[in-house]
């Protein structure tokens, strides 16, 4: 065994693929597999993991961590990528119950919730442009898409600060329950967590197009 007969000191779920789309248009086989993916992926592997991490009382050595990755997705409600967003939504509500599900073992769980980050699955969603053209949701698809392009590649952390808030969650002393990192966290976590839903909905419908047409 390559543990040597010790626990694992951590697991992080980071499997996540975003496929944008509206719900009526998007074909059902890709909002499954951001569905399968993105959420029942967390439940896999930890049923894999849990043993190695403290389930199992024989390995020596401390529980292990396990570190959820969320999304700032994962408490606002972004249209147009609703698989997406609702795993992330099932992300959280796994997190805190699975928390208080493995104090028994005292297996500390945890979410990292980033806001925008600057990946190469931005140039995905890119090239989706067009894709939804001649539909209802024409303008605000390719309005919203080239919005989150702009936002992730010129705005979004690096990929190496959020590996840093990973690393804090698994090693430091006093873990917290949910890390926020973020480029701009006033705006990301502050000002958008902060607005009335209807607000919102009212500001996204006048920038991207999303207003009754039928």
């Amino acid at each position: 065994m390559a543990l040597g007969g010790r626990r694992l000191s951590g697991l992080v779920n980071n499997a996540a693929i975003a496929i944008p789309g509206p719900l009526m248009l998007q074909p059902l086989e890709e909002l499954r597999a951001q569905l399968e993916t993105d959420l029942v992926s967390l439940f896999v592997v930890t049923k894999a993991f849990g043993p190695l991490l403290g389930v199992d009382a024989s390995p020596a050595g401390k529980p292990g961590r396990i570190v959820n990755l969320s999304s700032m997705g994962g408490k606002l409600r972004q249209p147009l990528a609703i698989a997406y967003i609702a795993s992330k939504h099932g992300v959280e509500g796994f997190t805190g119950a699975l928390r208080r599900e493995f104090k028994v073992y005292g297996i500390h769980v945890c979410a990292v919730a980033p806001g925008v980050v600057d990946t190469p699955v931005w140039d995905k969603v890119a090239a989706l442009k067009g894709r939804y053209d001649g539909t209802i949701y024409e303008e605000p698809f390719n309005k919203g898409g080239a919005t989150m392009v702009e936002g992730g590649k010129n705005y979004g952390s690096s990929p190496e600060g959020i590996a840093e808030v990973i690393w804090r969650a698994l090693t430091e002393p006093r873990p917290k329950l949910r890390y926020r990192p973020a480029s701009h966290p006033i705006l990301e976590h502050g000002v958008l967590m902060a607005l009335p839903p209807r607000a919102i909905d009212w500001g996204l419908g006048r920038f991207i197009g999303l207003r009754r047409k039928v």
